[in-house]
């Protein structure tokens, strides 16, 4: 008796950890891609141009949320019903139909950016990892119980279910390892509206910085006004338009920003000669 009970609880253990994993992982891809999205959308100005980011935030979005939905369905089935064969298929099917294609589109879309939410992406691959364990466990707790199948072939549809749950693991795996070597962490500022500062440059300075040919003079440090921030959170604005549709309407606004400079007279000379 006791040896089937530490079994149990056991496997119990191993499937609330498995959800408990499973959820936090798909935190960590929400985070990592909300952030990245609103940091593109700040960086580059042709970001989304032609690839729609944000389609990819909703698709990992559903997968993940459908992902969690029929893990613990699985393991309701194996561990509260007793059904080991659901349990098995469910899983299984999760991994190698939600799972896989999630792991994928994440991995592309991490590796694609130099951001400085890298940390974030190392942690989720490490848990991965341990998930990858946890879910190889309670599939071998699922696989092993004896379950009383009327038809012989169910035994082989549970041998390759669990088959292709292994294999699913494996490319799992892989994609965390890869993600792992090819992250690139040499990015280490914070795209935010903070961050982002504003001032007064005239073309052929606005052309030297695209070119990244610009070098700071003496007076650099006077020409900023604030920040990007300043300009989102400014209460000065007027109604730009506004777009109606069926679900409501969307109203933009143009927003102001006012600044007083005050600049010594050297540095105006200096500024009227680099003209």
């Amino acid at each position: 008796m006791e040896k089937p009970r530490f079994v149990f609880f056991s496997s119990l253990i191993i499937a609330i950890l498995y959800a408990i994993f499973t959820i936090t992982i798909f935190g960590l891809d929400i985070a990592v891609l909300a952030k990245t999205n609103y940091a593109g959308s700040i960086a580059m100005k042709s970001f989304g141009k032609y690839i729609s980011y944000n389609g990819i935030y909703t698709a990992v979005l559903v997968m993940g949320i459908f992902n969690i939905f029929l893990v613990i369905i699985s393991v309701f089935f194996g561990i509260i019903n007793k059904t080991f064969f659901y349990s098995l298929s469910i899983s299984g099917t999760t991994l190698l139909f939600l799972s896989i294609p999630k792991e994928a589109i994440t991995y592309k879309f991490m590796i694609c950016f130099n951001y400085s939410y890298y940390q974030i992406a190392q942690a989720r691959a490490c848990l991965t990892f341990i998930m990858v364990i946890l879910i190889g466990l309670f599939h071998l707790f699922l696989f092993l119980n004896d379950e009383n199948l009327k038809k012989n072939w169910f035994k082989f549809v549970k041998i390759f279910i669990f088959a292709i749950s292994i294999l699913s693991l494996i490319g799992i795996a892989i994609l965390n390892i890869f993600l792992l070597l090819n992250l690139n962490t040499s990015f280490t500022k914070e795209i935010n509206p903070k961050n982002i500062k504003m001032g007064f440059f005239n073309r052929t300075e606005i052309e030297l910085i695209e070119d990244e040919q610009f070098v700071q003079d003496s007076i650099y440090p006077y020409r900023f006004i604030g920040t990007l921030n300043d300009i989102l959170k400014s209460n000065d604005k007027k109604l730009a338009y506004s777009y109606c549709s069926k679900g409501g309407c969307t109203f933009y606004y143009w927003r102001f920003l006012y600044a007083e400079i005050e600049l010594e007279s050297q540095f105006i000379s200096a500024y009227k000669k680099r003209q």
